[in-house]
């Protein structure tokens, strides 16, 4: 018939002790959390990084590079590779300072190291 509608016998799941204790083992946590947290005021302040920092590293970092290129200017090759491995270390995505970094090396009769540098693009 288009009209009758059929029904499905569900059963009722009856409760396991074994559930019941799994159960609340997973609430267990949260109330830990809850119960071993300390009590925060409304005035407590929070440390949350500043994006002054991701400035200053940066301009730390340009400074660096540029310290390199005037000793490398100035034919102060060791001293230039000092600088902008500095530069390097600060953020290490600074690719001008790697390619000067082998160019000093270079002048340096450094070869190896030279290639080691430009290994990093």
């Amino acid at each position: 018939d288009k009209g009758s509608v059929s029904t499905v016998k569900t059963t009722e799941h009856k409760k396991h002790p074994a559930n019941d204790a799994a159960s609340s083992l997973w609430q267990t946590p949260s109330s830990i959390v809850a119960s071993t947290a300390p009590p925060r005021s409304s005035t407590e302040s929070i440390a949350v990084p500043s994006a002054r920092g991701t400035y200053e590293a940066k301009d730390l970092e340009e400074s660096e590079r540029e310290r390199g290129n005037a000793e490398f200017k100035g034919g102060n090759f060791t001293a230039a590779v000092k600088c902008y491995t500095k530069c390097l270390g600060l953020k290490g995505k600074n690719y001008v300072a790697f390619s000067n970094r082998a160019m000093a090396y270079l002048k340096l009769k450094e070869y190896a190291r030279a290639v080691v540098s430009l290994c990093f693009f």
